[in-house]
This record gives C-alpha cells, sequence and structure tokens, in this order.
C-alpha cells in the first residue's frame, strides 16, 4: 500500500479565511454521474492522490507539504470519488471573496474523462462563485482544453492577455 497523507479541509469563511462553526461538507452525488460522488470542500483530501491525478493529467506532481497549504488556502475545494473510492477529479477555487475567482488545478482522470465529471467540478466550482456574487472568474489552461471550458461560459477575450512570472526561476 502507499503512502497516504491527507489534510483536514474546512470551509474557510470567504472574507476571513477563519473556520466557520458548524460547517458541514456538501457530499451529494450528481444525478448525471452515475458511479461518482461529488464532494465539496471534503472533511479529508488525499493529498498523495491529488498529485498522482495532476500527474497522470500531466500537470507537475506537487509536494505533499505544499499542496496541503494551497488547499487550506482555496475558497472551495470539489473532489470526485468513483464507487470503488478513487479519486477521478479535482478542482480548486481561490478567490478574494468580493470581486475575483481564479480556478485551478481542475483535473479529471483520463478513464473517466468525457463522463461528466469535469463538468460537474467546474460547476461546482461556478456555484460557489456565484454565491459569493464574484464579478469575475478565470483561469489558466492548456489550448486542447479551450472547448471544455468555453462549453461553461469561459471565453478567451483578445483585450486580456494572461501574464505569468516563474519566481522559481527569475533573478528579479
Amino acid at each position: 500500500m502507499g503512502r497516504r497523507a491527507v489534510v483536514r479541509c474546512a470551509s474557510p469563511h470567504p472574507f476571513t479565511g477563519r473556520n466557520i462553526q458548524g460547517f458541514k461538507p456538501d457530499m451529494t452525488t450528481a444525478s448525471s454521474l452515475t458511479g461518482f460522488r461529488v464532494e465539496s470542500n471534503p472533511p479529508e483530501v488525499d493529498l498523495v492522490g491529488v498529485s498522482n491525478l495532476l500527474e497522470i493529467v500531466g500537470m507537475r506532481a506537487r509536494s505533499i507539504d505544499a499542496m496541503a497549504q494551497a488547499i487550506k488556502a482555496s475558497t472551495e475545494v470539489v473532489v470526485v470519488h468513483d464507487d470503488r473510492k478513487m479519486l477521478v477529479g479535482f478542482g480548486r477555487l481561490v478567490s478574494d471573496g468580493m470581486y475575483y475567482g481564479t480556478l485551478w488545478d481542475i483535473a479529471v482522470h483520463p478513464n473517466v474523462q468525457k463522463r461528466g465529471v469535469g463538468k460537474a467540478i467546474v460547476s461546482r466550482l461556478l456555484a460557489k462563485c456565484r454565491s459569493l456574487e464574484l464579478t469575475i472568474v478565470g483561469l489558466f489552461t492548456a489550448l486542447h482544453n479551450r472547448q471544455f471550458y468555453e462549453s461553461s461560459g469561459f471565453a478567451m477575450l483578445d483585450y486580456i492577455h494572461a501574464m505569468t512570472l516563474d519566481l522559481k526561476q527569475s533573478e528579479h
């Protein structure tokens, strides 16, 4: 059996980052996703499973400690497990709670892609954005995923260009 590392995922208050007393995670199963369980802010997140999933879909694997901190700092975390309790989907929202939100680390295991898992993750995260009444939600994606995100209402805008700076490689 492989190494198991989990992080407890409490629902952070969107404005203070503090845990809300009496928080109950949403563990509903989407009716259109037979055989899958979609959870928002689950009590625990399998960090090794998330890191492996990200690597399988072509994103870089993450260190367990760094991923734990990223999840704890997220406004919303969505995980999807199959009927064997294997992690097959993951995504998270980071937001200032007032204006902006960004979707991060949306990943679906290749064996279950094109079965609604990614849509369920994005839909759940966008529902949180709407409940916070955010103005703009963004994301970064590879071009081959463009059509998937456009089907959820995202658009490439000619007048907005994403710029990034890799601080680990920059010497500024």
